[in-house]
């Protein structure tokens, strides 16, 4: 079981961010900062072509074989109708061998959220629902993949996270490689990424930092000081 967050680091403003890899489609990244002084990963799509693929590297890798819960979870900004689209179990070299579970918002007109899978470049849609937030404010989303079971959702970054799941699909083309989560997207536009987090081996993406308790004390031993004191010591584990 584990958790990771992600958000830009300020010392990154203007250049782009150590920890992410554009697989394919020529993607420009770079730390951002808006109006209101929050920091976000630009992509820049507009001048090298349309499908994209980013990858955390930083993460490492996602097994979509097991049946335990993987989640990507996004907060982000479309400039116009654009498609942004977390990806889980990413593995492969090129536009037209890669392998990746899909779920997220695309633009109006082109089936508003979908749930989808990619095989050796092939496309599969499953599931689709017309809704996507719009365009010029923050929204969120929430990818879900549990062995054949996908599950999505989105909601405004003003708004509570809802408790269902706006599509939840069964499909049994499963890639099968273990590799990063990211964002795909099938649409060459300008896009903002906010933060990002992930869960892996059943547990939940993270909407914030991850807090971590002390480490759990190893060979514990008292020693006698007094008739009515003594002093305990212990190992971090």
């Amino acid at each position: 079981m584990a958790q990771y967050w992600w958000v830009p680091d300020p010392a990154d403003l203007g250049a782009a961010p150590s920890n992410w890899t554009v697989q394919f489609g020529g993607a420009i990244l770079t730390v951002k900062q808006d109006g209101g002084g929050d920091y976000y990963l630009g992509v820049d799509t507009t001048s090298v072509g349309s499908d994209f693929a980013l990858t955390l590297d930083s993460i490492g890798g996602v097994d979509l074989t097991g049946s335990q819960v993987s989640e990507v979870y996004q907060e982000m900004y479309q400039v116009d109708n654009s498609d942004l689209r977390g990806m889980i179990g990413f593995s492969g070299a090129s536009e037209a061998d890669f392998n990746a579970r899909l779920g997220g918002v695309s633009p109006a007109g082109n089936n508003g959220t979908q749930l989808s899978s990619v095989q050796t470049g092939g496309g599969w849609l499953f599931a689709d629902d017309p809704s996507q937030p719009g365009v010029g404010v923050k929204f969120k989303q929430r990818f879900r993949v549990i062995g054949e079971n996908s599950k999505v959702r989105w909601w405004l970054s003003s708004n509570a996270e809802p408790s269902t799941w706006l599509l939840d699909a069964d499909y049994f083309r499963i890639p099968g490689p273990v590799g990063p989560p990211g964002i795909y997207s099938i649409v060459n536009r300008v896009y903002r990424v906010y933060g990002m987090g992930v869960g892996v081996n059943g547990d939940p993406a993270p909407t914030s930092a991850v807090i971590t308790g002390p480490e759990t004390p190893i060979n514990p031993s008292i020693t006698n000081l007094l008739a009515t004191s003594a002093r305990l010591n212990w190992e971090q584990g």
